[in-house]
């Protein structure tokens, strides 16, 4: 193929959907950042935002409680913040302002007292001696809590998915507890694919620590610059040959960073977001094939086989530690020895008295009744918290969220607004294909700009 032809096609798919492929990328580098603390602290007044924007902020409640001695009491926290209602639902007051993400009463084995209660946050522990009125941090952090478990007087508070606390809720003092590696022999052999696709995606599928998050940062990054710097050399391309006012020199610089040599380093990041985002953006369709296809352990990447920083989820129940992660639920009496219980992604765990509910992320939910795990057919996929009723128990899911009797929110938060622009609900619900598009246009400039770098080196290389 020519290489005019080429440079034609480079140019069309950049003009045509490079600003697509520019908002993918900005909206994706913060969306991976969630718990920036200005993401939400920005809030949006819903006057100013479409309907689908306000959707996403009522569906961002992760955790809703009613006190089983008190129906009336009832809490729900989100990332904007944690409201209190005394009269069922009817009115709420907002009484803490900052994320709540995970909610604890003090627990005295099987007893929950809801007059104490611990809030995770993005900057801490908060507690309430009253029933929630008023807060105080217990405990304060550099990145966010993510994970509690209450057993009177220890609070163990899980941060950053990492670093397991144990806070003595008496004295307040607090020390962290080292975790133990998982064995191999416990870990399972295979997992799905759907699961390492999400993984990649979001920027935890291939090494411990944050460096799976910096290389999608880098590709993030690395997008968001080709697009600017492709549209700056195309317009000063057009100014020049229209003997317009123009600077050659500051053409070829542009010209040179936008083709780079050090640029192909970022084209697999790059390929692998786009991939994995494709088959996120059709779920329904791609279901059966991201949930059938297993992935062998021996395969995986390097994080699959180290998973001791992986804590998603936790609970103590004075006798054992359990940590929940995305290969199972480990059962340990000192965070040394371990057992494996459960298989497939623990979530999140709650304690409802002498049971214990284990939310699954792509695998079924379990209950363990003290004696025997029992897995909880029909129950609805990723339920983000339990409340306990005086007879019954519920389930808090997105789904369940528009029964439940919820705070009237008028504004959104800025991570909703990014949400909503990177998925094209903003748009439109179809809008969906038009980033399908955007990654075909992609594939096609990494092509053509991959000719196109490698014949201006053999020229270079031949005036030389």
């Amino acid at each position: 193929m020519r290489l005019y032809t080429v440079a034609r096609i480079h140019r069309i798919a950049g003009l045509g959907l490079g600003a697509i492929l520019f908002l993918l990328a900005v909206t994706g580098f913060f969306l991976d950042h969630e718990t920036f603390g200005f993401l939400s602290r920005l809030d949006i007044d819903q006057r100013y935002l479409p309907q689908s924007v306000m959707d996403k902020a009522r569906q961002g409640f992760e955790v809703y409680k009613v006190d089983p001695a008190d129906p009336d009491r009832r809490l729900a926290g989100s990332w904007q913040g944690l409201w209190l209602s005394e009269d069922g639902g009817r009115q709420f007051r907002r009484v803490l302002d900052r994320p709540v993400t995970r909610l604890e009463p003090r627990r005295m084995g099987v007893d929950e007292d809801y007059a104490g209660l611990f809030a995770a946050s993005t900057d801490g522990v908060w507690y309430s001696e009253d029933g929630g009125r008023r807060w105080q941090r217990l405990l304060a952090t550099d990145a966010a809590i993510t994970a509690l478990s209450s057993h009177h007087p220890w609070l163990l508070a899980v941060e950053d998915k990492r670093r397991l606390w144990r806070i003595d809720t008496r004295s307040g003092e607090a020390e962290q507890l080292p975790v133990g590696r998982l064995p191999r022999e416990l870990l399972p052999q295979d997992i799905a694919l759907g699961r390492l696709v999400r993984d990649l995606h979001y920027g935890r599928g291939l090494f411990s620590g944050d460096l799976s998050l910096w290389i999608n940062d880098f590709a993030a990054i690395l997008l968001t610059f080709l697009a600017i710097s492709g549209l700056v050399v195309y317009l000063k391309t057009r100014r020049l040959r229209a003997r317009r006012s123009g600077d050659k020199r500051s053409l070829l610089r542009w010209r040179r960073w936008h083709s780079n040599g050090w640029v192909l380093i970022g084209f697999a990041p790059i390929l692998l977001l786009l991939v994995t985002g494709v088959f996120l953006d059709h779920p329904q369709g791609l279901r059966d094939l991201m949930k059938q296809t297993r992935i062998p352990l021996s395969v995986l990447p390097p994080v699959y086989r180290d998973l001791s920083t992986d804590i998603w989820s936790i609970d103590f129940d004075g006798e054992h530690y359990r940590i929940g992660n995305r290969l199972g639920l480990f059962r340990s009496p000192d965070l040394k020895r371990w057992e494996r219980e459960v298989t497939g992604f623990a979530w999140r765990m709650t304690r409802l008295g002498d049971k214990l509910f284990v939310s699954g992320m792509g695998t079924m939910n379990r209950l363990h009744d003290g004696e025997e795990w029992y897995m909880l057919h029909g129950t609805p996929h990723m339920p983000r918290d339990v409340y306990r009723l005086p007879q019954d128990w519920g389930l808090v899911t997105r789904d369940s969220l528009q029964e439940l009797p919820l705070p009237e929110l008028s504004s959104a938060r800025l991570y909703d607004l990014l949400l909503a622009l990177h998925d094209g609900e903003f748009f439109h619900p179809l809008w969906v294909w038009v980033n399908d598009l955007s990654v075909l246009a992609a594939l096609i400039l990494l092509w053509s700009g991959w000719i196109k770098w490698r014949h201006h080196r053999r020229q270079r290389r031949h005036v030389a």
